[in-house]
């Protein structure tokens, strides 16, 4: 898929505005199967795009980044009349 890396960097973002204790490198690399290196590269991308991105250090000493609450609401909308159920018969 030619966009895929654009939606895995979307739902990155989604879900480090999701989690309440961040998101840690070893997560990254983990849920999208990639390098420790394209791992960087996709926080960084994240951090870049998302000045609000808030550092802390995790359990062992790790670090892990979250966005707080509300900072995506006018990047991504819903509206009542959005259908992501269409089916053809």
């Amino acid at each position: 898929m030619a966009y895929e890396k654009t939606f895995d960097l979307l739902d990155l973002a989604i879900w480090m505005q999701s989690t309440r204790g961040g998101i840690s490198l070893s997560d990254i690399m983990n849920r999208f199967q990639v390098s420790r290196r394209t791992a960087e590269r996709m926080r960084d991308m994240i951090l870049s795009r998302f000045p609000q991105v808030v550092e802390e250090i995790g359990e062992n000493n790790s670090k892990r980044w979250y966005i707080p609450q509300g900072t995506l609401k006018d990047f991504i909308q819903f509206s009542a009349d959005d259908n992501f159920f269409k089916f053809k018969c």
